[in-house]
């Protein structure tokens, strides 16, 4: 049973109340708090319980061998990232794709499961590839190039949008997006890699602006990738803005991920 204090996994709020079977209207809920409803979370003000949950494949596939394999159906399910217990099958999720061609998308099916234990506030769970980032229509891979290509010396803004089918704004937009979160998640990532590797060291240098901190942060996430990539065998590329999705642990955590 959870405790009234616990923050939910997926949205981080805290919990009001366990109510596995009762109702409660949206707009009696504490603005500030959710209360979990029939093993789903219930926001106030909106009047049907949220999508709760998403977790990261922990093996990495290039887009062919993703379609390849969810068509054969052999694409296992994550543990629930809530409660740690096994998830059914349920169904899958159509989401929008943008390819390298300006103006072209496509349809990327995401399997999901669905927690059976009533008493995890997580309900259904999407399965993101390694190469999509939740809430983003661009591959992960794209915004990590664009993101690089701006930290290499002599290479302007203009020259960046120059090379990809998005605007300037939109490249500028995706780093100051991982500007913002650089410095926790450079700590998380530098944890990552001691836990992964006894010789790793305890901190790397970053400087105080923004781009040394991304410098720093891509520095760390390859060597994670270069660890992983040996131990686990894998084979497909691994953004390394991936890699803190990877280690998304269960329960409230204070560990950054991408979001």
């Amino acid at each position: 049973m959870l405790s009234v204090d616990a923050l939910h996994p997926a949205c981080k709020r805290p919990l009001s109340a366990h109510l596995p079977s009762a109702r409660r209207a949206p707009e009696d809920v504490p603005p500030d708090k959710v209360a979990v409803v029939n093993g789903r979370c219930i926001v106030a003000g909106q009047r049907a319980p949220q999508k709760c949950c998403w977790v990261a494949l922990g093996e990495p596939m290039t887009p062919e061998e993703y379609g390849d394999r969810f068509d054969a159906g052999t694409i296992a399910l994550e543990p629930c990232p809530g409660c740690g217990g096994p998830l059914s099958a349920w169904g899958s999720f159509s989401r929008t794709l943008a390819k390298r061609e300006a103006g072209v998308t496509e349809d990327l099916e995401l399997r999901r499961g669905r927690c059976c234990n009533p008493d995890c506030p997580v309900c259904t769970v999407t399965h993101y590839p390694c190469f999509v980032t939740p809430y983003q229509t661009v591959p992960t891979a794209e915004r990590e190039a664009a993101a690089r290509a701006h930290l290499e010396p002599d290479v302007g803004w203009s020259a960046v949008a120059r090379g990809v089918p998005w605007s300037l704004c939109t490249v500028q937009r995706w780093e100051r997006r991982l500007a913002r979160r650089a410095a926790e998640v450079l700590t998380g990532l530098l944890a990552i890699w001691q836990m992964l590797d006894h010789r790793a060291p305890t901190e790397v240098p970053s400087g105080e602006n923004r781009c040394g901190l991304l410098r720093a942060m891509f520095r760390v996430a390859d060597a994670v990738v270069g660890v992983l990539r040996t131990r686990e065998g894998w084979t497909a590329p691994l953004p390394s803005l991936a890699v803190p999705r990877l280690f998304r642990p269960p329960g409230p955590t204070t560990l950054p991920v991408w979001t």
